[in-house]
């Protein structure tokens, strides 16, 4: 939820394999090459940047999901 409770569409870039089978083991981090780059030079929160500059979420929100 936003502000004022609207809702809206959190932009995130996937960087891990979805394997339904970890899921019930978390420690398993399956991160994929071009994941891992994006990770280290953060560009994974570019899209949460776009959420914060529509005025969709807080940049409190975006280190909170991290």
């Amino acid at each position: 939820m936003g502000p004022a409770g609207r809702r809206f569409k959190m932009l995130r870039f996937r960087t891990t394999i979805h394997n339904p089978d970890d899921a019930l083991r978390p420690w398993v981090h399956r991160t994929t090459q071009v994941g891992k780059f994006l990770q280290q030079t953060r560009i994974d929160a570019l899209p949460q940047l776009i959420n914060v500059l529509r005025g969709e979420m807080s940049i409190a929100d975006t280190f909170l999901l991290d």
